[in-house]
């Protein structure tokens, strides 16, 4: 989960950044500004008080599964063993015979910042679902929870993990949460973590998998580093990216020609699925990638011209458009514009809907207002299955979102040390360890980290192509349990064995 496009450079820094690039370019400004060290890692992890255990059984693709699901919590000590926060984790370990360090364990968290691990937990990997996770379902507290016959709890063992001040995880008294408010410090606290569930459950040689969405995209990358360098060492197995947003946190007020182009495709993506543009006689695929080829070639240049584009060249575009995105000609001729737009405003405007933010099968009427009940359905849910089946007591109310996190959200950092970006510390990680595997998790119709963006983010990056693997579904920014994708990820957790 995101909160959307934010972060810009100072102006002075834009100007330098410009300067330098024109007269020398990057690999000079590599030289002039070399990356800071790696920041070395400080945080620990100890036995907390509170651990509850309860035996439970499901059938999971069809093969029926005796489990173990234990609440812990960890309690994370920064530099001279200060206790700093403590850190909860949701953990199903499956029992049987044979030698369970064989059996791959999957750590996974959400992003936000500030969000908990429940949107993935109750709404696609948890052995337990809410019933219904479209707006309709999560926006009512008497969605129901079901078993989840497609959590991959057959192919591995399942962790999932709430950062400081969601779920139940909460800095200390008296300590200043901002240690933890950067990709860097955040991945420390979660690195802690998993090395600590790791050699308290004697599972430091079991295939590790690590799946982060959104934001957690960007802890992801940098857990995998870190786990390479933790004591003890933790190779991981296979990495899972879903929402991706490993770029999240840049920008500046110029419009982006890159940016803007690669929405077309997305757009394209919508318009095929509402049948605004041919859904007979094309494909998703053939729909999309028309509209990302034409985006690449004369799309990107009109908009790289801006205002000096010539007027018959604007016209060629915008006659081409509504073929592409579904939008009306009228739309790009009435906003003086060759720019797609909010297309989740434009693309239903006619039918008196709006997109949702998150995922683009769903459709809300034009101006309705959010009562910011979206998320009761987790709250109450995760509250009754906590209580009844979990049996935890004690505890303070699970935060499904931190309470202040706009503010969390603007002050963070999401920059990192060591290598330049995540793409780079990416890219670093499969180059050093051959053995480590990528999947990216994309929904077809994202609108907030979109098709094309990913594509082109990965197209950048100096990736070993054949330990990638692309996994689509039909669904938006957050992961659901379809058998598409859900097929998938077990395949991506049995070929690592």
């Amino acid at each position: 989960m995101m909160h959307g496009k934010s972060g810009s450079v100072t102006f002075a820094l834009g100007l330098l950044a410009f300067g330098v690039f024109a007269r020398a370019g990057a690999s000079t400004v590599a030289r002039l500004f070399p990356p800071p060290p790696l920041a070395p890692l400080t945080m620990t992890a100890v036995d907390g008080a509170h651990v509850f255990s309860t035996e439970h059984s499901g059938d999971f693709n069809g093969r029926r599964i005796r489990y173990q699901a234990t609440v812990a919590e960890a309690v994370i000590e920064d530099q001279g063993a200060v206790p700093a926060a403590d850190l909860y984790s949701i953990s199903y370990v499956a029992e049987g015979p044979g030698d369970s360090t064989a059996r791959p364990v999957m750590f996974i968290f959400n992003g936000g910042p500030g969000a908990s691990s429940v949107f993935l937990h109750l709404c696609s990997l948890g052995p337990v679902i809410l019933r219904d996770c479209t707006p309709a379902g999560t926006s009512s507290p008497a969605t129901p929870l079901v078993d989840n016959s497609a959590s991959p709890l057959d192919r591995a063992d399942l962790v999932f993990v709430d950062p400081t001040d969601t779920g139940w995880s909460h800095t200390l008294p008296g300590v200043s949460p901002e240690q933890f408010h950067s990709v860097d410090g955040d991945s420390d606290e979660v690195t802690a973590l998993i090395v600590w569930w790791l050699r308290k459950h004697g599972r430091l040689r079991s295939p590790v998998y690590v799946y982060g969405e959104s934001y957690g995209s960007m802890r992801a990358v940098a857990v995998v580093r870190d786990l390479a360098r933790s004591q003890p060492e933790v190779a991981v197995a296979g990495l899972m990216l879903g929402g991706f947003a490993i770029t999240f946190g840049r920008g500046s007020g110029t419009p982006d020609p890159v940016w803007d182009a690669l929405r077309l495709p997305t757009a394209a993506s919508m318009a095929w699925h509402y049948g605004r543009i041919d859904n007979k006689h094309q494909t998703w695929e053939e729909a999309v990638d028309k509209a990302a080829a034409f985006a690449r070639t004369q799309y990107a240049g009109a908009l790289i011209l801006g205002h000096q584009l010539d007027a018959a060249t604007r016209q060629m575009i915008i006659d081409r458009l509504p073929e592409l995105s579904g939008i009306p000609k009228s739309y790009f001729v009435s906003h003086h514009t060759i720019e797609v737009g909010d297309f989740a405003t434009a693309l239903l405007q006619d039918r008196g809907l709006v997109l949702d933010g998150n995922n683009g099968l769903w459709t809300h009427p034009a101006g309705a207002k959010s009562h910011g009940n979206g998320y009761v359905a987790y709250s109450s849910g995760i509250t009754r299955y906590a209580g009844d089946a979990l049996h935890v007591q004690g505890l303070a109310a699970y935060e499904i979102i931190t309470p202040n996190d706009m503010q969390v959200f603007e002050a963070w950092n999401f920059r990192t040390s060591g290598a330049s970006s995540l793409e780079d510390t990416l890219a670093q990680e499969m180059h050093d360890d051959p053995h480590l595997r990528l999947m990216v998790v994309q929904g077809r119709y994202d609108t907030q980290t979109q098709v094309a963006d990913t594509r082109y983010v990965l197209d950048q990056t100096d990736l070993p192509r054949q330990r990638l693997t692309m996994a689509y579904f039909d669904g938006g920014h957050m992961l659901e349990p379809k058998p598409e994708v859900m097929r998938a990820i077990r395949n991506f957790l049995e070929e690592g064995r």
